[in-house]
């Protein structure tokens, strides 16, 4: 057990203040309804994988994980429902390197099956019929998953973009 020096009596008791630096919350507001109709009309003119992702998330509340994580057989079009299997997060490997992991979710309640609402139902089906877009990635299909950061940071810039559009 450690001893300090004042408490052995080497030296005097003093009385310092220190004013410690106070954490600022960063509190986002939530986009309004018009924000999100815009976000939306912008999102169904230039569908792509991350875009939807960013609507799914505003939708149906999935985190980024789970975002970075679908994949194009986790949409049941028919049925009108998404499955989330899986998630994407950063682990440490130690000495300040780090790697992106596909996993399995936290909890048992996190593997769930939602249903889409009608006007997310239609882009995932644009999307799914060009090739070009299958490819393009729900990413969890890559060989390399998606970094969740990097998602993070591209949906907020698309959010900003957004509601600038007319």
């Amino acid at each position: 057990m450690p001893l300090d020096a004042a408490h052995l009596h080497l030296i005097r008791p003093m009385e310092l203040e220190v004013a410690l630096p106070k954490a600022i919350d960063k509190i986002s507001a939530p986009l309004s309804p018009v924000e999100q109709q815009r976000l939306h009309q912008y999102v169904q003119a230039n569908p792509t994988p991350r875009k939807i992702g960013l609507l799914l998330g505003l939708e149906l509340g999935l985190r980024i994980g789970e975002i970075c994580g679908l994949q194009w057989g986790d949409f049941d079009l028919k049925l009108g429902t998404l499955n989330i299997n899986r998630t994407v997060c950063r682990i440490s490997c130690g000495n300040g390197h780090t790697k992106v992991v596909i996993q399995t979710p936290k909890t048992r309640t996190s593997r769930r099956e939602i249903p889409l609402p009608k006007q997310l139902l239609i882009m995932p089906k644009s999307c799914a019929e060009a090739p070009e877009m299958l490819h393009g990635s729900f990413p969890a299909a890559s060989p390399s998953p998606p970094n969740p950061a990097a998602t993070g940071k591209a949906s907020k810039e698309i959010t900003l973009i957004s509601p600038l559009l007319k």
